[in-house]
């Protein structure tokens, strides 16, 4: 297991590899704090379910349905959290509970985000929450209302990569902004620069090509840092 915010050198011989990559929420659902993972070797035989099932996600990825995505983490959830047999009973099902959870709240800002009046009260009401509860589970990242402008900044994102040809007008309304100057202050404060910028970058880049590549891993690593 490696944590991708920290510095590593992995060397391997004569090795079929297979990398999965996995949200850090995902870690720590499977298996408390990830802290002390980094550099750990899954050994046998608790590590084989494990390598079964990254095989199968290899080789099903290109007919898999956005939509099966969530079901598909809760399963790597059980499975790589199996690959403890020790102390990993403490706290499991509320972990797994919490992060349910985050999933849902995550799942319903997501079919919402056109709406401007999305608030704590509106997911509380949605998802059945108290707002304590909303509160508290968001807690670590930065709050409910940060959640909902990161989760429409990675549409918007989207949106430019896939060069969809829109206006700024039309951009802020489908997700929800109140006005584009707020998208475009908010966006460059959350990626490091401007959002007709990244626009022009994504335009000028073949999709899928080499320079695309790097401009979205450059972009990958500025929110990790």
């Amino acid at each position: 297991m490696a944590d991708t915010r920290r510095a590593m050198h992995t060397e391997a011989h004569d090795a079929h590899m297979i990398t999965l990559s996995a949200g850090r929420s995902v870690v720590e659902a499977a298996l408390g704090s990830a802290n002390g993972f980094h550099g750990r070797v899954l050994k046998a035989p608790g590590n084989l379910v494990l390598a079964d099932y990254m095989v199968s996600l290899a080789r099903r990825a290109p007919t898999l349905d956005a939509a099966v995505l969530p079901a598909l983490s809760r399963a790597l959830i059980e499975i790589l959290g199996a690959t403890q047999t020790t102390g990993r009973r403490a706290g499991a099902e509320g972990r797994r509970l919490a992060f349910s959870r985050r999933e849902r709240v995550e799942q319903h800002i997501d079919a919402n985000l056109a709406d401007p009046h999305l608030s704590v009260e509106s997911i509380a009401l949605a998802t059945g929450m108290s707002r304590s509860s909303l509160y508290r589970l968001f807690d670590l990242q930065s709050g409910v209302g940060r959640l909902i402008h990161g989760r429409r900044l990675a549409a918007l994102r989207s949106a430019l990569d896939r060069r969809e040809p829109a206006s700024a007008q039309a951009l802020s309304s489908r997700f929800g902004f109140a006005d584009p100057d707020q998208m475009t202050r908010l966006f460059r404060a959350e990626f490091g620069e401007s959002l007709d910028s990244y626009r022009v970058a994504a335009s000028a880049a073949e999709a899928g090509g080499p320079e695309d590549s790097r401009r979205r891993w450059r972009t990958w690593l500025s929110e990790v840092a």
